[in-house]
This record gives structure tokens, C-alpha cells and sequence, in this order.
């Protein structure tokens, strides 16, 4: 017995552990063989707050479709998007419109 698991405050919750993984439970109320239930969650567009908990891989890019090389200034890397060379500060100089190159 002095190899067996001791029942401790230490240990993983259900809701702590990815859902349908067993685990062993060493918690009082939560003793032994356990099911996680720890739900993968989904991120979402309608709001900057997201739920805690795990997500499976996705590309933020989905999430805010403003995350785009578009609109990045050059020389700027923002999450692994690297910005565009056509994006450049035009916040100084004395260009005016009619020097500004259409196609």
C-alpha cells in the first residue's frame, strides 16, 4: 500500500480534464477512476471575451477576418501575419492626392 495513491486536495476535477479521458481521481469526493468532462471549446467572432478551457487548433484568421496581410503595416508581424509592402505610414511628407499613383 505504500505505493498506492493518497488522497489529497491536489489532485484533477472532471470538469479539469479533456472530456471522455479517465483519469485517476485522488481528491476526496473524486477518488478513483475517473471521466474527464472538459469540453473543447469553440472561439467566436461576437465578442473579445472567451470561455476558459481548451480549444482545438484554429487559425485566428477565422475568427477576425481583419487579420490579413491587407491590412498590416510593412515590417509588422501581428500573430504570425506579416504585413504588406504596398502598407506603408503616409502619416508624414508633403504628398498631396494628385501625387499619389492610381492603376
Amino acid at each position: 500500500m505504500g505505493l498506492a495513491p493518497v488522497i489529497n486536495a491536489s489532485g484533477a476535477l472532471p470538469g479539469e480534464v479533456l472530456a471522455g479521458k479517465e483519469f485517476w481521481g485522488l481528491i476526496s469526493v473524486t477518488w478513483g477512476l475517473q471521466t474527464g468532462t472538459l469540453a473543447t471549446q469553440t472561439p467566436t467572432d461576437t465578442s473579445v471575451s472567451q470561455a476558459a478551457g481548451n480549444y482545438a487548433t484554429f487559425d485566428l484568421s477565422t475568427v477576425d477576418t481583419d487579420l490579413a496581410t491587407g491590412n498590416i503595416k510593412s515590417g509588422v508581424i501581428v500573430f504570425g501575419v506579416a504585413g504588406d509592402s504596398n502598407v506603408v505610414d503616409t502619416s508624414s511628407g508633403d504628398a498631396i492626392a494628385a501625387d499619389i499613383a492610381t492603376w
